[in-house]
């Protein structure tokens, strides 16, 4: 994505993801990343899909940001809490 969607506003970004989340309204929520995937399942990618068709310097990156924590937990409440705010009010 280039360029923000009409009527999203941008709940995160990165450097390298200037739209990581975005919600249109109150009961759209996207997300860039993918929270379901496990890390185990990320390195299979990795490595099994990803030589040959992506840059190895950007796949050895992805490699080494596996060992970094990840705030699981706090990233399902966040989406819970976008939804049930919303319900409430």
């Amino acid at each position: 994505m280039t360029a923000l969607p009409e009527g999203a506003r941008v709940l995160a970004s990165s450097p390298g993801c200037p739209f990581a989340a975005l919600a249109y309204g109150d009961s759209i929520l996207t997300v860039q990343a993918h929270p379901e995937f496990s890390r185990e399942f990320l390195a299979d990618m990795i490595e099994k899909r990803g030589r040959g068709l992506v840059p190895d310097p950007l796949l050895d990156a992805a490699q080494a940001a596996l060992d970094r924590p990840i705030d699981d937990a706090r990233l399902a409440d966040d989406i819970a809490r976008f939804f049930l705010e919303r319900r409430a009010a």
